[in-house]
């Protein structure tokens, strides 16, 4: 069932506070989560599992090998997670809606999900064997001084950062 998660952005209606479900879910979430939730609606469309598992062999294909450390920023409901066919040394994701989060630590408990802005989190530079995912797309600009001084659009700076987490010869 968890694992069938689409997220917020494949029901934005939802939102809508004139409904009756708008107000069935507000009182399920806390204030936080209910405005992580909405603000998320604009940019969480999750990666079909069927392209998740074609990138994974292109990754295999260019060399990335089993018990690298692998980042997913934006990791949604865990899609790359799921989908890997070799064992991971090490898996951190990053999820800024935490319900999401939640469901992407119980669908995969050996990963290290962290639940906050990609902007936010701080890995050492050349941490990762593999950065592996599908970037959220929009243009806005994420406050982060150490890797989006030049203020980039939210999908080119996820693309900047993942470049600088990510060692030399691996693979973003």
């Amino acid at each position: 069932m968890l694992a069938g998660w689409r997220s917020w952005g494949a029901v934005p209606q939802i939102f809508d506070e004139d409904t009756a479900r708008a107000h069935r879910l507000r009182g399920l979430l806390t204030d936080a989560q209910w405005q992580a939730a909405r603000r998320t609606t604009i940019n969480a469309h999750y990666t079909d599992p069927a392209i998740a598992a074609a990138i994974w062999q292109v990754a295999l294909d260019l060399g990335f090998e089993a018990g690298g450390r692998v980042l997913e920023p934006g990791c949604g409901s865990g899609v790359f997670i799921g989908a890997a066919p070799v064992p991971v040394g090490m898996f951190a994701g990053v999820e800024l809606d935490p319900v999401t989060a939640a469901i992407t630590q119980a669908l995969y408990p050996h990963a290290a999900i962290r639940t906050e802005s990609f902007a936010d989190s701080r890995y050492p530079e050349n941490a990762f064997h593999l950065t592996i995912g599908n970037v959220p797309f929009a243009k806005i600009t994420l406050h982060d001084p150490v890797h989006n001084s030049g203020r980039h659009s939210m999908h080119n700076h996820f693309i900047i950062k993942s470049l600088a987490l990510t060692r030399p010869g691996g693979l973003v």
